[in-house]
């Protein structure tokens, strides 16, 4: 007897990987419309649909005991790059920063006086992240991990040709209303 891909929740019953693909259908046709996703409110609608979508993924997987990772090209870039941004904000020994960025350790050096003038007190660690201001790698990490997640969940609900046709349908819409 083949299991049921349904859950209910309430009175209504749900197909995850269908509402899946929704999610993420509308997410490729809204982002770009939303001026290519850049602005705060867009990329927050974009990344909370890239998140749902992953987390019904996640759902069915959870329930079905596996985790589908869809082999690509792609998969070997992806991990090179996150562990590239990850390393631009981990702390790292004052010399090797020193070597890898000079710039980076320059401006260090030269905020480290006013911080001493500021607190007189204070404790230098001598480990300095490879980028001197953190918050645009930590917002790029989150936007790559969403862009990573919208990838291969968006590759993995697309499993039939009706789906592809429509996916590609719907890229192609957006493509002329652009």
């Amino acid at each position: 007897m083949k299991q049921r891909l349904f859950y209910t929740i309430g009175y209504h019953r749900l197909h995850l990987e269908k509402t899946a693909f929704l999610i993420f259908l509308i997410v490729l046709i809204v982002s770009p419309v939303l001026f290519g996703a850049v602005h705060p409110y867009a990329y927050t609608l974009m990344t909370l649909g890239v998140l749902a979508g992953s987390c019904l993924l996640l759902l069915k997987d959870t329930k079905e005991s596996r985790l589908l990772i869809p082999r690509t090209d792609l998969n070997f870039l992806f991990l090179i790059l996150l562990i590239y941004l990850f390393f631009q904000i981990t702390p790292l020994p004052d010399a090797w920063v020193k070597r890898i960025s000079p710039e980076t350790w320059r401006v260090s050096q030269v905020t480290s006086y006013v911080l001493d003038f500021l607190d007189p007190n204070r404790q230098d660690d001598a480990w300095l992240p490879v980028s001197p201001y953190g918050y645009p790698v930590r917002a790029s990490i989150i936007r790559f991990v969403t862009y990573g997640l919208f990838f291969f969940g968006f590759i993995r609900v697309l499993n039939s040709e009706k789906r592809i046709e429509a996916a590609v349908f719907a890229i192609l819409a957006v493509c002329c209303f652009e």
